[in-house]
């Protein structure tokens, strides 16, 4: 039996941010990481405090259904983030 999922950008784009948010090991990263979806293809730019988080937030986005894809632009800044964090 084949099942096909078709998720819109948006709401794999959506998906993708909330598994983040809810992620522990992320809390209070964002507006540090921001995505984009293309056809079930996820980037992930901004900056992480620690490459620890850098490689969570890759993981954490492509365990969520639907992603094909993660291309992985985030930028270890820990002083970058605190400033968007202000």
């Amino acid at each position: 039996h084949l099942q096909n999922e078709i998720f819109v950008d948006d709401d794999l784009q959506n998906a993708v941010a909330a598994k983040l948010a809810e992620d522990s090991r992320l809390r209070g990263h964002f507006p540090g990481i921001l995505i984009r979806s293309r056809l079930g293809d996820i980037t992930l730019t901004g900056y992480t405090e620690t490459e620890a988080d850098r490689k969570t937030a890759e993981a954490v986005a492509a365990s969520v259904p639907g992603v094909h894809s993660v291309t992985n632009g985030l930028v270890v800044a820990p002083d970058k983030l605190a400033m968007l964090q202000r």
